[in-house]
């Protein structure tokens, strides 16, 4: 009953006070790593800038054409010539220049929406890679601390198992978990490990209080960085583009020079019309639909963002309640260790029934609590990660209010 009504008050205190007495367990400054993660978004962008630049810099062809002809006759012997200047307008003329060079920097913005997705995909995936590194180096620090514990539990143990207070059970369960941790140890040597910048030190140590944006501003993100909805808006007005019969329409202005089998030249100017006899009723029903295609992508795209983000906000909280409440068990951890020390040391308990027995246990309970949270921290930065993937950015303090 005693013991009830100690529980009961440490856990009133508890939520008397959120922030644990023992400080909370974060990641210590010797985990600060010089980490670099490739990012060629900046480059790319600088890219794209200087190339659209000159693309858009570059006038359309006017059409104008030197043109010349030859022709002699092989029964008279008379030359037939003709030379000048002629002005296409449209077919192979301004009017194609022109439309060629707007469709050639939709192109190219697709291609480099496509290459920024992809590059930043890339970037994600490394991200993530780094954070697995991270766990392998947290992995192998718990597992060396509960080796070391491991084999001063196990030395006493096994003196008290001569002396009759310990059994060969105990002894043997002791042995499989340092045989375990050491294993453990033995592959975490040769894996890949690393730790934080003080950047990602910074936010990790405090993910548990870290506030998010609103989730209408984390859409507005979205739509404002996700390639998805841009590459929609390019397609849209590529819809445009879509033959029509100006495409075969020939209007040419000629200035020449002729001569045509006889003795004087002479200057003539005149216009050349080729007009297509057809004409495509459906152009633009098709062009109407293709857009309205587009558009309905983009706003199934955008729907999508605000329920995946959602989803991707509350698995974030979530994991912050597991920080704070792994904090709350390790604080729990910590006192009763104190607390079976203390009484370890009672004249009570000088006896030999093995006292230090459940200190040993605690502080095997008190090295997991510890470092689970830590693996919390790490998961909780994880899913910080799976809400700037799905924002379309890679720096966390664009999500964090």
């Amino acid at each position: 009953m005693r013991g009830l009504k100690i529980i009961i008050v440490f856990f009133a205190f508890m939520l008397a006070l959120p922030i644990a007495s023992y400080g909370s367990v974060i990641f210590p400054s010797s985990w600060e790593d010089n980490v670099t993660i490739e990012d060629t978004g900046k480059k790319l962008e600088a890219f794209e800038n200087k190339y659209l630049t000159l693309l858009n810099s570059q006038k359309p062809d006017l059409g104008l054409y030197l043109v010349t002809a030859y022709e002699k006759d092989f029964e008279s012997g008379e030359n037939k010539y003709n030379y000048g200047i002629e002005w296409r307008l449209f077919d192979e003329g301004w009017w194609q220049s022109k439309r060629e060079k707007m469709k050639k920097i939709l192109e190219t913005k697709l291609e480099f929406l496509q290459l920024k997705r992809s590059n930043f995909l890339k970037k994600i995936v490394l991200m993530r890679q780094h954070i697995h590194f991270a766990h392998n180096r947290l992995l192998f620090e718990k597992a060396l601390s509960r080796s070391k514990l491991l084999e001063k539990v196990l030395q006493r143990r096994r003196k008290a198992l001569k002396s009759g207070f310990a059994t060969r059970v105990d002894v043997k369960h002791l042995e499989t978990e340092l045989e375990i941790a050491n294993q453990e140890i033995e592959y975490l040597k040769t894996v890949p490990k690393e730790g934080f910048t003080s950047y990602e030190l910074s936010i990790l140590n405090k993910i548990e209080y870290a506030p998010l944006k609103p989730l209408n501003s984390l859409v507005s993100l979205a739509i404002e960085n996700k390639p998805d909805l841009k590459i929609q808006d390019v397609m849209t007005k590529r819809a445009d583009f879509f033959p029509s019969w100006t495409d075969d329409l020939d209007v040419t202005l000629y200035v020449k020079r002729r001569n045509e089998f006889y003795e004087s030249q002479r200057w003539c100017y005149g216009v050349k019309v080729a007009i297509p006899l057809y004409y495509n009723g459906k152009r633009s029903r098709i062009i109407e639909l293709q857009k309205l295609l587009y558009v309905d992508q983009k706003n199934l795209i955008k729907r999508q963002l605000n329920e995946e983000l959602a989803i991707r906000v509350g698995r974030f909280k979530k994991a912050q309640f597991e920080v704070k409440r792994s904090q709350s068990l390790y604080s729990l951890a910590k006192l009763e260790l104190e607390d079976a020390i203390k009484k370890s040391r009672l004249p009570i308990q000088n006896l030999k029934t093995e006292p230090l027995r459940s200190v040993e246990s605690l502080r095997l309970k008190e090295i997991d609590a510890r470092y689970n949270v830590l693996e919390n921290r790490l998961r909780a930065y994880l899913y910080l990660l799976d809400l700037l993937e799905v924002c379309g950015v890679s720096d966390p303090q664009s999500v964090i209010q």
